[in-house]
């Protein structure tokens, strides 16, 4: 997370949430990520405009879900 931006792409690849970067871009494209229940399909994502940015739900396809604490 840099100036209250997070690169997705890293994110999801690094952490172990998806299995690779390749995966991440892909699903991101499809419009398959979600922060808050609303449709992200940028790399940069800017934390500022959620409500809580210390703390959101990432939803990753249909079923998977992430209490995400910074």
């Amino acid at each position: 997370i840099t100036d209250g931006k997070i690169d997705l792409v890293s994110f999801l690849g690094t952490s172990g949430i998806l299995k690779s970067k390749r995966e991440a871009r892909d699903l991101l494209a499809a419009g398959g990520i979600y922060i808050d229940d609303e449709s992200i399909n940028k790399t940069f994502f800017d934390l500022s405009v959620i409500k809580n940015s210390k703390e959101f739900l990432l939803r990753v396809g249909k079923k998977k879900y992430y209490k995400i604490v910074s």
